[in-house]
């Protein structure tokens, strides 16, 4: 049985998420006039635009047809700042991954990702996900990048 194509990317920055929403306004003679906008929009922006920047540059070198209609396995391996007291931990045992499980919240920085590879037409929309498999851990540790970021891989999921 062949593999199924796949894509993969890596884009560079500090993963942000996506979900969090805050209500935004005042009420003016009794009437409400909020609004809700994300909590961190300046920095959402920018990072759904270096992900989705770095997934075109994938298609092009890959002559990536966008997915439709079909279910789709997304692997998603984040890597975040580590905090300050990390490198002792370190020491102590290199051979950890040093996984975080400090915020922000996973799902919420995956639904960051698969909105940008539906702005960057990996895909026709992030509904055809059918497979997730994704993780954080801290930069530095064994089998995580040295710089936060995130490694993306999209294909066809046949169970």
């Amino acid at each position: 049985m062949t593999e199924a194509p796949h894509l993969s990317w890596v884009a560079i920055g500090s993963p942000c998420p996506q979900g969090s929403m805050r209500v935004v306004g005042a009420q003016r003679l009794g009437v409400a006039r909020a609004r809700l906008i994300p909590v961190n929009s300046v920095t959402l922006k920018a990072w759904r635009k270096t992900v989705a920047e770095a997934a075109q540059e994938a298609m092009s070198l890959n002559d990536w047809v966008m997915l439709r209609d079909v279910p789709i396995h997304l692997t998603a391996s984040f890597t975040m700042q580590p905090p300050l007291d990390l490198g002792k931990r370190i020491a102590k045992t290199p051979q950890l991954p040093y996984p975080s499980h400090k915020t922000p919240d996973l799902d919420k920085l995956v639904r960051c990702v698969a909105d940008s590879c539906t702005d960057a037409g990996v895909w026709l929309d992030d509904r055809h996900v059918a497979k997730l498999t994704a993780s954080k851990s801290y930069a530095g540790g064994h089998g995580a990048m040295q710089e936060p970021g995130v490694l993306v891989t999209v294909r066809e999921w046949s169970p």
